[in-house]
């Protein structure tokens, strides 16, 4: 999987910086990544047993009667696995399983979501809201997206950095191979940061002990 950035994403990602730096102690980044054939062709054997055997540890809660629709099948979890550990490269998440990823009914909620928490940390940005979904639908189309949003019910990388609030929602355009990760969040650091020397169009991709090449 490889991570890119345009020049639409640093744009928006620029803005989004100006608007953290000026109210609270805020942090927000879009970020976009290319599937390799080799993600696809991944053996999932292996995370199939830890998938099996998270599952048979687990107690007994009212999520285990949930619909399994409401989280990825294992093909998009190993997607959105893989993205999430890009986006987090010194954090651990072999612990990750599919329901820690819930399925969003359609763009449209996603919107209504991603609008109200752009809105209620950023009132004074009013025009925030729909840059922010008109990057998303010229980056990856969410009509056309399998769109979940991130919520671990244990210690992750936000609240690792000490996040008191955090969201956390991937788009996964199959037909591109593409998935998008917005995030935002209150308190914790900044992972990273771009500059105004970051050079555009930029990939990279890792190899299997999670470092990052370029390319």
């Amino acid at each position: 999987m490889k991570w890119f950035n345009s020049h639409l994403l640093f744009n928006i990602n620029q803005e989004l910086m100006s608007v953290c730096s000026t109210e609270r102690d805020m942090f927000g980044q879009i970020e976009s990544f290319v599937i390799d054939q080799s993600d696809m062709n991944k053996n999932p054997q292996k995370q199939n047993i830890k998938i099996n055997q998270y599952h048979e540890e687990k107690p007994q809660s009212i999520n285990d009667i949930l619909p399994v629709e409401i989280h990825p099948n294992q093909d998009n979890f190993r997607i959105l696995k893989s993205a999430i550990e890009i986006a987090f490269p010194d954090f651990d998440f072999s612990y990750a399983s599919p329901d820690h990823f819930v399925c969003i009914n359609s763009p449209e909620e996603a919107r209504s979501s991603l609008s109200w928490a752009l809105s209620s940390y950023f009132p004074s940005a009013t025009d925030l809201c729909a840059q922010v979904w008109a990057s998303l639908e010229s980056e990856i189309q969410p009509a056309l997206c399998d769109i979940y949003s991130y919520e671990p019910n244990c210690a992750d990388a936000f609240s690792a950095m000490g996040a008191v609030w955090k969201m956390s929602y991937l788009f996964y355009n199959q037909k591109q191979r593409k998935v998008l990760h917005f995030h935002l969040r209150e308190g914790g650091r900044a992972i990273e940061s771009l500059s105004d020397d970051d050079e555009l169009d930029i990939g990279y991709e890792f190899d299997d002990e999670g470092s990052r090449n370029w390319f």
